[in-house]
Order: C-alpha cells, then structure tokens, then sequence
C-alpha cells in the first residue's frame, strides 16, 4: 500500500469485503480507516453495511437460526446484472 490516502472507494469496498475473511495488514487497514472517515460517500455506506450486519446478527440471536441466509442468495443471473452495473459505474 504506497499511501494511505490514495485509496479509492472501489479499493476500500473491496478491502472491506476481503476483512471479513482474512485479517487486513495494519497498512490496509489504516488506509480502509483513513477512507473512511474523509469520504462522506463510504461513510454512509459502511453505516448502512454494519446496521443489515446488527440486524441480522440480531434475528440470528432472536430465532436461534441463520438459515434464512441461504435463502436470499442472488440468483447468478441477478449477479452478473449487479456487476455488470458496477463497472459501468463511477465508484471508483
């Protein structure tokens, strides 16, 4: 990571994404925490991404079962139309 203050929103949704499977390097996260807090934009989006995760650990803990999870899962068809649709866009 050359600086923590060049990172782009794209770069940090995907940093974000990779935290939840693997421990960040304290240069990834540093800069993930940077973006952060001066991108109004991200700042939204990670208080709406951490209220769906409290809301679903909450119904995890209120019915005893994550099954629902499986599911909701998008259709392959519905993925490729997301992605095709974020690569148009001007996230980055």
């Amino acid at each position: 990571m050359k600086n923590i203050f060049s990172l782009s929103c794209k770069k940090a949704a995907q940093l974000y994404s990779e935290s939840q499977e693997r421990n960040l390097k304290v240069a990834e996260l540093m800069a993930l925490l940077v973006h952060r807090f001066v991108c109004g934009p991200c700042q939204r989006f990670w208080n709406q991404v951490f209220f769906i995760e409290n809301v679903t650990r909450q119904y995890v803990q209120d019915f005893g079962s994550n099954d629902f999870l499986h599911d909701a899962a998008l259709s392959p068809q519905a993925s490729d139309r997301i992605k095709k649709s974020l690569e148009g866009s001007n996230f980055s």
